[in-house]
């Protein structure tokens, strides 16, 4: 998995509802959950370390300079050896209707069917 696939699967994961899924695939879903937080939080940390050094107006401008965004595209691109529980296609399904997830947020959350 990519650094840039934990961030959005962190994200999708925080935001879900999981009132459709039975018991079994909202523990999964929490299990997943907490093994990308500490990782989440470090490229997190990261992020804002390279924007101190890449970016230094970046409080006033809000602008990311060209050096922060190719050094950061090229950080996202890192590989991460995280092991995700595996969740059923059809439960996948369930939480994206119920959630209004777009396909790319559905995409991240197949990562977990494999």
């Amino acid at each position: 998995m990519k650094l840039g696939e934990v961030l959005i699967l962190n994200n999708v994961l925080f935001g879900l509802k999981t009132t459709t899924v039975d018991k079994e695939v909202m523990f999964d879903l929490l299990t997943a959950k907490l093994a990308i937080s500490h990782p989440a939080k470090k490229i997190e940390a990261d992020r804002q370390k390279a924007i101190e050094e890449l970016c230094p107006e970046f409080e006033q401008t809000h602008q990311y300079t060209p050096d922060f965004i190719k050094y950061f595209d090229k950080y996202l691109d890192n590989d991460i050896d995280i092991k995700l529980p595996k969740i059923k296609r059809d439960d996948v399904c369930l939480l994206v209707k119920e959630n209004s997830l777009t396909i790319g947020q559905a995409e991240i959350l197949l990562q977990m069917c494999r």
